[in-house]
Parts: C-alpha cells; sequence; structure tokens
C-alpha cells in the first residue's frame, strides 16, 4: 500500500514538474553598453514591405537614468549595423526609419509610421504617448518599435525568444519521479 502511495505522489510530481511553464529569454542579436541596469529594445519589421517579417532584440546596459533615446543613439553608436532615422522637433525625435541585418524600413508618418510602446515582460506591450527622448527606461524593462502600415495601430512588437529552457528544479524533480517509477515497475515484475 505504502508502495503504491508512493508510486502515485511521485507520478503527480513528475507530471506537475514537466507541465509547468519553461522560462523563455529573449533572443538577443546584440548587447550594447555597460552597466549593472539592463533594458531591452524589440525592433519589429513585420507589416512592412520589401523586408524579412522578423523582429529582432537587444539588451542595453547603463548606470543612472537613461531614456529610451540614449538606447537608440547607443545603438546607431555601436557599430552594429543598427541604423535609425529621425525628424526633430521641439518635442523631441519622431523615428521614421530603422535598419539592421539587411532589413531597412522607413515610414513617411503618415498612413504609415514606427509605433513606440513599451513593457515589463516582453510579452503584453502598451502603446505609450511618450516619445523616446522622454521615456525612461526602467531595469528589466522593454521598450519597442513595430512598423504600422496605417494609423492606429494594435501591431505590438513580437520579442524574438532563444527558446524554453526548463528550470532545473523541474528537470530533477521529472527525471527523479521517472527514475522511481521504473524502479518500482521492475520490483513489481520481478
Amino acid at each position: 500500500m505504502k508502495t503504491r502511495l508512493l508510486l502515485a505522489l511521485l507520478l503527480c510530481a513528475a507530471l506537475l514538474g514537466f507541465g509547468r511553464p519553461a522560462v523563455a529569454d529573449p533572443l538577443l542579436s546584440a548587447i550594447v553598453g555597460t552597466g549593472s541596469n539592463t533594458s531591452y529594445l524589440v525592433l519589429d519589421f513585420r507589416g512592412g514591405t520589401g523586408v524579412e517579417q522578423t523582429s529582432y532584440a537587444f539588451a542595453y546596459r547603463y548606470d543612472g537614468a537613461q531614456t529610451a533615446g540614449d538606447l537608440l543613439d547607443a545603438l546607431v553608436g555601436a557599430n552594429i549595423g543598427f541604423t535609425a532615422g529621425y525628424e526633430a522637433f521641439p518635442f523631441g525625435r519622431f523615428f521614421t526609419s530603422f535598419g539592421y541585418d539587411g532589413n531597412l524600413l522607413s515610414a513617411s508618418g503618415f498612413p504609415d509610421y514606427w509605433a513606440f510602446w513599451d513593457s515589463t515582460d516582453g510579452f503584453a506591450w502598451n502603446s505609450t504617448d511618450a516619445g523616446p527622448d522622454d521615456f525612461v527606461l526602467t531595469n528589466g524593462g522593454y521598450v519597442g518599435y513595430s512598423y504600422a502600415p496605417q494609423y492606429p495601430s494594435d501591431n505590438a512588437p513580437v520579442t524574438p525568444q532563444a527558446g524554453a529552457v526548463p528550470e532545473a528544479s523541474t528537470l530533477a524533480l521529472g527525471t527523479l519521479g521517472l527514475a522511481v517509477l521504473g524502479a518500482v515497475a521492475r520490483r513489481c515484475h520481478a
């Protein structure tokens, strides 16, 4: 009886362990800057014509208060093939083109434009009214640009993923559960 109870508990633990969500990190195209804080930029070309329908993620390391404009300037200055074009206004810069990895997409500003977004996790995005030069970065936070063929846009950026990596405790628990199941099965047939 004790063996069957233990077997049932371990089977449940193994199933629960393998069913836990995996931890995923953004697939980074480049990391620029130095410092103890890290923020991310997602640049999404989906929806544009004549470009690969893909998105890219970049990490920016920094200390002190920095804006999304500082992040963009650091990427342009890092000599990684990242380009950004903008029009300057008294209220700040309005970005009209981005380029990376052979993709270059310009927007006229109306009806097409580059929509500016922010996110705490890279999945749930919010359209922001602030411009990049006024948007203060947060450690671990995301900003994004997605090409919008017309105004208004609901084309939030899609963060490229490096792939799901199971947590170590999940793997250990699942492996232990399966090992015990195998040992009990061998013992029952012997």
